[in-house]
């Protein structure tokens, strides 16, 4: 399902701290991290024609090479509101890497990515170590472009899809909480895996600092533009981050 990445984003804020405005009273808490981040990805993209036939493929390897694109790969806003049985968590982030070829040409990736999802607690374990089942919509619009005889080949691909996974809360001490997370798509054309290792360290009553690894396994199928051929992105975006939250 195609979607306005703007639209499906300011939706997405309002939804958020609409819900904080009416639960701020009634037992939950919030959370909203800002940080830097470091994103790579390792791919194969195969191209086929009408008859689905492969004529090319191409192993790339995708990180930040310049300043803009450090500064591009920044914009991360995530954040959080439970009352420790009921978890919303949401998500926006963006990444802009290349792979250098000779003479100047180079492969480049560029993708958005927003997501919400709704938790509930399934199960809790001793010290108050909590399982959440989660379910909610993620968007996520990527670009590829490749050096060809005529200039600058581009492909573009968006999809708003459905999410299902879980979360583990494991607390470790009194200022150390380990968070694990996945989750798989439910619908639309990319078929995607998700998994999140992260540390979190409250170091005062309203901030906490917290490291975070996630690796997403991607693979998408889109036309070209005259539908005549396709073509495929099978690979792997990393993420690491380092992040500030203020939580109240």
């Amino acid at each position: 399902m195609r979607s306005n990445p703007i639209l499906f984003t300011s939706l997405l804020v309002g939804l958020n701290f609409t819900f904080i405005a009416s639960s701020h009273a009634l037992g939950w808490h919030h959370g909203i991290s800002l940080g830097i981040n470091h994103y790579n990805s390792d791919a194969q993209i195969a191209f086929y024609n009408k008859q689905t036939q492969q004529v090319e493929s191409i192993s790339a390897n995708f990180k930040a090479d310049s300043t803009s694109q450090i500064l591009d790969n920044q914009l991360n806003l995530s954040g959080y509101s439970t009352n420790h049985t009921w978890l919303i968590d949401y998500k926006i982030n963006q990444y802009s890497l290349e792979d250098k070829l000779a003479q100047d040409e180079r492969y480049t990736l560029k993708g958005i990515n927003a997501q919400w999802l709704a938790g509930y607690k399934v199960l809790e374990l001793h010290a108050n170590t909590r399982v959440y089942a989660m379910a909610g919509l993620n968007y996520h619009k990527q670009k590829f472009s490749y050096p060809n005889n005529t200039g600058q080949n581009k492909h573009s691909d968006s999809t708003t899809n459905t999410l299902v996974g879980l979360r583990l809360d494991i607390p470790l001490s009194r200022d150390w909480v380990a968070h694990i997370k996945g989750d798989t798509k439910l619908t639309g054309e990319q078929k995607s895996t998700r998994a999140t290792i992260a540390l979190n360290y409250r170091f005062s009553r309203n901030f906490t600092l917290l490291a975070e690894y996630q690796n997403q396994n991607l693979k998408t199928t889109k036309a070209t533009s005259s539908s005549s051929s396709f073509y495929q992105f099978d690979g792997n975006i990393n993420q690491i981050s380092l992040k500030t939250t203020l939580i109240w």
